[in-house]
């Protein structure tokens, strides 16, 4: 039992760094809370709050299983005054089994006011560096040349692009949170591709009901479709008590149910727990998934009469 527990957690580690590679530079799988944070799906969303806005992501993966994902994410965005242009900063920090990734990027929007809402074209460029500890995976052939140097210092450009349009009932966006993809040539050394059949697009989408003056219900959905795992799509829907209560509930395709739950502290500030319970074998070798957000709102006192859903 022990080695064969040994063998999947080496071959984890393994899988971990691969899918850190393939999805280098897109986060819209990393955050189970990310319908509060659309700056980590689409770059256009920069801006949208109409105010100064800073976001705190952490989330532990997997908990209790070594080598497990551990990603942490903040982001800051905000309209410039008098002008239709907004621009935000994103910083990202991931860990996977014996890969590390630190990503920073710059966001910036231009809004066009319609007749019954706001279009905001946006794109983002930046930079990530990853590296690898191949020396710290435990093998049976110890002269496996692949395990015996680290990666460091593997430098990749980034860049994101998408639209982005809302009113006060609704909204929907599409993104390519990465136009450029890589893969792994060497130890020392990255390939970067524009190929438009390898990149992953986003569709996202929600709506605001309010049921009566004590509780507002908001359903949303966001789809994926990946290069080389067709289309995958979560459903999500919030209830909202008295304009201070969060709750929630997310269904990811074939991978894991959320609860979350967040608390509306003051009117600028709001925390943040989602849960995720894995729907997959390595459920059964997890403790769950944990995340925490905080989300900062520069807004007016009288934002707390009126507050925004997304």
């Amino acid at each position: 039992m022990m080695k064969r527990m040994t063998i999947f957690r080496q071959g984890l580690t393994i899988a971990l760094f691969l899918l850190t590679m393939q999805a280098m530079g897109q986060h819209s799988g990393v955050l189970s809370q990310y319908m509060f944070n659309g700056l980590v799906l689409n770059p256009a969303y920069a801006g949208s709050q109409n105010t100064l806005s800073v976001n705190v992501n952490y989330r532990n993966q997997w908990t209790g299983f070594e080598g497990a994902p551990v990603a942490q994410i903040a982001s800051i965005h905000s309209p410039l005054k008098n002008s239709p242009l907004s621009a935000g900063f994103m910083a990202t920090h991931e860990q996977s089994g014996v890969s590390s990734d630190i990503g920073f990027n710059a966001i910036s929007s231009y809004e066009l006011e319609l007749d019954r809402g706001e279009m905001r074209f946006g794109i983002g460029a930046g930079v990530a560096i990853g590296s690898s500890r191949w020396s710290d995976v435990e093998i049976d052939q110890t002269d496996d040349p692949l395990f015996q140097q680290n990666s460091r210092g593997l430098i990749r450009p980034l860049f994101s692009a998408g639209v982005y349009y809302q009113t006060k009932e609704w909204y929907g966006g599409y993104s390519l949170p990465s136009v450029l993809s890589y893969s792994l040539i060497n130890a020392e050394e990255i390939r970067t591709t524009f190929t438009f059949g390898n990149m992953e697009h986003l569709l996202t989408g929600g709506y605001v009901h309010k049921v009566n003056r004590q509780v507002v219900v908001k359903p949303s959905f966001l789809v994926r479709v990946l290069p080389n795992s067709g289309i995958q799509f979560d459903l999500n829907t919030n209830v909202v008590f008295k304009k201070k209560i969060w709750t929630g509930l997310s269904y990811r395709h074939l991978d894991a149910v959320v609860a979350m739950v967040e608390y509306q502290v003051h009117h600028q500030l709001r925390v943040g727990y989602a849960f995720d319970y894995s729907l997959h074998a390595l459920g059964r070798y997890s403790l769950g998934s944990h995340e925490i957000a905080l989300m900062w709102a520069f807004r007016q006192k009288s934002f707390a009469r009126n507050p925004r859903y997304f």
